[in-house]
């Protein structure tokens, strides 16, 4: 099969769009990888809306998305698409970062960093300890 030289190959693309969801929300595109386990961290909603991205937009099989998220389970996939899409209906600031992130890739203006985590306070730490 033949491809279009003025569009890249979906590999490139789907790189893209993750490297355009990891700035968005101020992670390394090394944070995306899934990892449940951790607890919530930015990362976890760039690589959701990544991913989600990535299998609307791109003919790219689930086991090939599995491998750029680093999961070992096709089912973690479609887990992940649906938590994505319900969250996406329910919760407002999610669907402006997803807007965010696919201005940036249709050449807009790039999507504004999400807040980033408050510091730690050691002194408010210490107080109720």
């Amino acid at each position: 099969m033949l491809r279009s030289p003025t569009k890249p190959a979906p590999r490139v693309q789907a790189l893209a769009i993750c490297a355009a969801a990891a700035a968005h929300f101020g992670v390394s595109p090394r944070e995306l990888a899934l990892h449940p386990a951790d607890g919530w961290a930015p990362g976890n909603d760039a690589a959701s809306l990544a991913l989600w991205l990535i299998r609307r937009r791109l003919p790219l099989f689930k086991h090939e998305a599995a491998v750029l998220f680093g999961v070992a389970r096709i089912a973690a996939i479609d887990r992940s698409m649906a938590d994505t899409e319900a969250r996406l209906r329910a919760d407002p600031l999610l669907a402006e970062a997803l807007a965010g992130i696919e201005r940036c890739l249709s050449g807009g203006t790039p999507a504004p960093a999400a807040p980033a985590a408050p510091a730690a306070r050691p002194d408010l730490e210490e107080a109720f300890a």
